[in-house]
């Protein structure tokens, strides 16, 4: 028999990666029943392509339409469906229509910001009319704090595509990366680094699915030249297939975005919750178990990255030690547990 008491939520953002399905199943497994709703991006042509990245006002004009339809299609779901919680994942104007409607059947407004408040004003601007704000870079708790009371709540993982595998010692990849290197030349230069320091070693490196006419093909070409020592596969992996990547690597590689100052992405649990050695430019020191800086391996600058390489492959004992306590203390950062914290800050 179905429980007529059990809570409902509605999980709204972008359809990026698949990530709010899986936001949305870990409160499933918490027993509150979930919904979604994912806004849809209309695909720009080459000539909007050319005025999005050429034009600021162009640009403007876009994204206030996108923003528009997005409040628009979050009013509809929530007067049509009256759930217990909404879930706003990155951010969006609410309408005076949601905003009325959710006070008076008493349903909780919470906003999970999982981009800069720095890069993205819609944040900053929009989080005074959610009841309970997240955060998931600590640097927005400061910008964010004359206009709510935020909370920080990094990104997590889902352990049902991210784990162990049985034969997760067989490592047939010594450094991987995974991950967009367009346009990010900090990543390509660091890549590049790799390549020319470690030419003995197997390099594997997944990034976004691009047209076969693209002119990055031949940027790609410039990037590694004819090295031997690093396959470059342009091909967007699903979750399955990156958590495999990691299980066959000795060391995984983290780039952060630049506008992250302190935050950290998912990739982040994803290594650690395969078991891989994780090796990034960012401190966990604000992640919970992470604080020492233990499970983990950081670096600051291209020098200190390439001797911290050579150290973990050529410890492997020592390499493998941390990867297994990193992997112990991700299983704390599922988005079940994620799940959890919300709606226990939700009482």
């Amino acid at each position: 028999m179905a429980d007529t008491n059990a809570k409902a939520i509605l999980v709204a953002g972008p359809p990026f990666r698949g990530y709010l399905r899986m936001i949305a199943d870990g409160f499933k497994a918490c027993g509150v029943q979930p919904s979604l709703l994912e806004w849809k991006y209309p695909k720009r042509n080459f000539a909007q392509e050319i005025m999005f990245y050429s034009s600021n006002s162009f640009r403007t004009e876009f994204e206030k339409n996108q923003d528009e339809a997005n409040a628009a299609a979050l009013e509809k779901a929530v007067t049509g469906s009256e759930p217990d919680y909404v879930l706003v994942m990155k951010a969006v104007d609410l309408t005076e229509k949601t905003k009325e409607h959710c006070a008076d059947t008493g349903t909780k407004l919470v906003l999970w910001a999982y981009d800069s408040a720095t890069e993205f004003p819609i944040i900053e601007r929009s989080v005074p009319d959610y009841d309970l704000v997240y955060t998931y870079e600590p640097a927005d708790m400061q910008t964010l704090s004359h206009c709510c009371s935020p909370k920080f709540l990094p990104m997590a993982y889902d352990q049902r595509y991210y784990f162990k595998h049985a034969d997760a010692e067989k490592k047939d990849i010594d450094i991987c990366f995974i991950g967009a290197i367009d346009p990010y030349p900090q990543r390509r230069r660091l890549l590049r680094q790799i390549s020319r320091a470690f030419r003995e070693k197997r390099i594997s490196v997944w990034a976004d699915s691009i047209h076969w006419y693209s002119h990055r093909h031949v940027r790609d070409m410039a990037l590694f030249g004819a090295r031997r020592n690093v396959d470059l596969h342009r091909q967007t992996l699903g979750h399955d297939a990156v958590s495999d990547v990691y299980n066959r690597s000795k060391i995984c590689l983290n780039i952060h975005h630049k506008q992250s100052v302190k935050a950290v992405n998912p990739r982040t649990f994803e290594v650690l919750g395969s078991g891989g050695l994780l090796v990034t430019d960012r401190r966990l020191d604000d992640i919970e178990g992470f604080e020492e800086g233990e499970g983990y391996i950081y670096y600051s600058n291209e020098a200190e990255l390439i001797l911290k390489l050579r150290d973990a492959l050529e410890n492997e004992q020592k390499a493998t030690c941390i990867a297994d306590m990193g992997h112990s203390r991700a299983l704390a950062h599922t988005f079940e547990q994620r799940a959890r914290r919300i709606l226990g800050d939700l009482g």
